[in-house]
């Protein structure tokens, strides 16, 4: 193999390592998957109970640009809930793009 040769090859690994092995969108959860991730779990340990739900995301593109309020305070006030009886994590990554949401339930 020329020098040229090689120089394409490891130029080649080093990107297939960075983008298909690094799993840069990853999120810490109770499991994870390098290309794909849907889960949705209690943050609490109570069952999701009220009459209210709300919704806030954060959103991150590569593990580069992230941008959004997932927080609880952000959550009630869309769906307009004063008290919170519950609270939930849904993550959901596709390779570059993941998303954080936090799920409240409450009146």
């Amino acid at each position: 193999m020329s020098r040229r040769g090689s120089k394409i090859l490891v130029i080649g690994l080093a990107a297939f390592s960075l983008f298909f092995l690094s799993g840069c969108v990853m999120t810490p959860f109770p499991v994870s998957g390098a290309w794909t991730q849907d889960v949705r779990v209690t943050l609490d340990g109570k069952i999701a109970t009220g009459s209210k739900e709300g919704k806030a995301c954060a959103t991150s593109y590569g593990g580069f640009y992230a941008f959004g309020d997932a927080s609880v305070k952000a959550a009630a006030a869309d769906g307009g809930i004063t008290r919170v009886q519950s609270v939930e994590a849904v993550v959901n990554s596709r390779i570059w793009m993941a998303t954080y949401c936090t799920v409240v339930r409450g009146s």
